[in-house]
């Protein structure tokens, strides 16, 4: 089978040869470039040749649509700085939308790697009123051809996901107020809270009605979902609902729902297999994350994929190369027979990483990850 053949098969709940595996270097590749630190193999090519010439599937994500404001006038600022060392260039991106009902100011600090949010452009319940006056006065455009150009450049060797933004309170948390003020005004001024969601919810029918259309059998949810952000009476109350409807808007029209959940959500381990998804993404067991792989097995029953297996840190030092084997073969006995798990790196490899391990991983598999799975 070929290697987007065995992804979709795990995901289908079709039989399939070997266990898929897909990997996500973008951080390791993008920082190696920029340092100038690549194998000498790989100068000339881009993440795909590396994942071609190590052999794994390379794992990559996109957005499908823009979004179009009206009647609001944004005004974007931008300058670089520098941390103590003098080393690290750090962009700060000002960010200030006016409307006839008043004005939001917001600030994003980017590496080149990350972009984070340092302010969040809702303070008060007067701002709610000016983000919703923005969330109602937008529109989605498809951008489909960046999804469409990116898989046929992959071809068998990459798999491509098309991202659906946080649902409408995690968008609370983490892109408009921000985890603290975020939780607080959910308590103190929920009405509020819950017609500004309404709005985001408004949005979202559009992405989601693109999404029904674009072509493309997995759509992924770019939850991050997290016990530290993510309260599990938050979680039963608005996350479960809005994606149980989600799921079924998309599962009529024959798509596959994936969603990234991050390494630390043993409060949330109760509630996973009542989300509906067909796959969780981003499985990062300890030593990163809070919770086993086998907790895992025993909290889905059988009923999603899960995706991922290997935490990042174990893939460089202090961890051995003998050690790094160790860990992988204990992954296929914790799942065997297999039928309900693609194997991948619990999120991203870091620069640190050794690229080497991931051939190991592809040897292992090649050996050992025929289903059904029998591992002594």
């Amino acid at each position: 089978m070929k290697n987007l053949e065995r992804i979709l098969a795990v995901l289908q709940g079709k039989k399939f040869d070997r266990l898929p595996f897909v990997a996500t270097i973008t951080w390791w590749y993008n920082e190696h470039r920029a340092r100038g630190t690549l194998p000498e193999k790989y100068k000339n090519t881009d993440a795909l040749g590396v994942a071609k010439d190590v052999g794994f599937t390379l794992l990559d994500g996109t957005g499908f649509y823009r979004i179009r404001r009206e009647n609001i006038e944004t005004v974007v600022r931008s300058e670089l700085v520098y941390d103590g060392s003098a080393l690290v260039k750090k962009g700060l991106t000002a960010v200030v939308e006016k409307t006839p009902v008043g004005k939001l100011e917001s600030v994003r600090v980017s590496t080149g790697l990350s972009n984070l949010p340092k302010e969040f452009p809702v303070k008060t319940v007067e701002d709610m009123k000016t983000m919703k006056y923005i969330l109602d006065h937008s529109r989605v455009e498809p951008t489909f051809e960046e999804y469409v150009s990116m898989q046929k450049y992959y071809g068998d060797d990459g798999l491509v996901l098309p991202i659906i933004p946080h649902s409408p309170v995690n968008s609370i948390l983490y892109d408009i107020m921000g985890q603290q003020r975020g939780i607080v005004a959910l308590y103190r001024y929920q009405k509020e809270v819950e017609d500004l969601m309404m709005s985001i919810e408004g949005l979202q029918d559009e992405i989601y009605r693109l999404a029904e259309k674009l072509p493309s059998k997995i759509i992924h949810f770019g939850e991050h979902v997290h016990s530290v952000i993510n309260d599990p009476r938050i979680f039963k109350k608005y996350q479960i609902p809005y994606f149980k409807k989600r799921i079924a808007q998309l599962h009529a029209k024959g798509k596959i729902c994936s969603c990234h959940w991050d390494g630390h959500f043993k409060d949330l381990l109760p509630l996973i297999k009542d989300t509906g998804f067909d796959a969780i993404h981003g499985v990062t067991p300890k030593p990163s994350g809070d919770v086993t792989l086998t907790e895992l097995i025993d909290a889905v029953e059988g009923k999603t994929v899960l995706w991922g297996g290997i935490p990042a840190p174990i893939f460089q030092e202090p961890f051995t190369d003998q050690h790094f084997e160790e860990y992988v073969m204990n992954i296929l006995k914790t799942i065997a027979p297999g039928d309900r798990f693609i194997m991948d790196i619990g999120d991203n490899l870091g620069p640190t990483g050794y690229i080497h391990r991931l051939r190991t991983v592809k040897d292992i598999l090649e050996k050992h990850g025929y289903y059904p799975i029998r591992v002594n």
